[in-house]
């Protein structure tokens, strides 16, 4: 089956389904697609789906290239993500709002067997190429004081919140997201966190790279073994007290 008839496959499901296709300019990436004009995606997870669209969703966001929709069914801790790597060195400095925008959407099922819920959900970037600013010039240096250098995230955009976790920490120039209580992600069940703002500086003749990547959380081992021996118990005490009634 080639990539034609897939497409025309998945727009048929979409339509007699009553499923919103994410956008009639979207593309499914494969490793060395490009993101944009100037980053590759690589090394993408086993299992991951990944939807790029370079139209703007909202007039709001209209500084990013596009965006990026990770599709995900968690069944286990693994860290999963992709790489981007930017195609060059950059030819000259971003300003501080420059460089690479990219809007991140993640969806994510809890897949995990035995069935347990979430309570917590990670959204991190891991920069591959920090640049060392003490050895440059005063002059030369960033100014922004501190609006980080290394990829990071930003919960600027219209539209941004997670669903049904809520933000945990902060959530505005920073490498990694984290959602939690009170409402959790129940198995079977789509987390989705929509329009992060992906950033990454360009500077002159340094080609950069990193990666993002998501990771589900579920309660500590010991809560669940409480809560399973509360359970228990519970029921324990149910039985006795039947036991013990007395016909009158």
């Amino acid at each position: 089956m080639n990539r034609t008839t897939i497409g025309f496959a998945i727009g048929l499901i979409f339509t007699t389904t009553g499923i919103a296709s994410p956008s009639a300019k979207a593309a499914f990436l494969n490793n060395g697609d490009a993101v944009g004009g100037a980053y590759t995606i690589q090394n993408i997870s086993p299992g991951l789906t990944i939807d790029f669209t370079t139209h703007m969703p909202a007039a709001a966001n209209s500084t990013t290239i596009g965006e990026l929709t990770m599709f995900a069914n968690h069944a286990n801790f693994e860290w999963l993500g992709f790489d981007l790597f930017e195609n060059a060195p950059a030819a000259a400095e971003s300003n501080e709002n420059g460089g690479f925008r990219l809007l991140l959407d993640v969806r994510d099922t809890n897949a995990f067997m035995p069935p347990v819920s979430w309570v917590d959900y990670h959204v991190a970037a891991r920069e591959y190429t920090p640049i060392d600013f003490s050895n440059l010039p005063p002059e030369e240096r960033p100014n922004e004081g501190a609006h980080k250098t290394i990829a990071h995230f930003h919960n600027t955009p219209a539209g941004y919140g997670p669903n049904p976790l809520s933000p945990q920490g902060g959530q505005n120039n920073v490498i990694q997201l984290d959602f939690g209580l009170p409402a959790a992600v129940a198995p079977g069940v789509e987390f989705t966190v929509n329009n992060i703002l992906v950033h990454e500086r360009d500077f002159q003749g340094h080609q950069r790279s990193f990666r993002i990547e998501t990771q589900p959380s579920v309660p500590e081992p010991g809560t669940i073994v409480l809560a399973l021996v509360g359970g228990l118990g519970v029921s324990a005490c149910g039985c006795r007290r039947q036991r013990n009634r007395r016909p009158r």
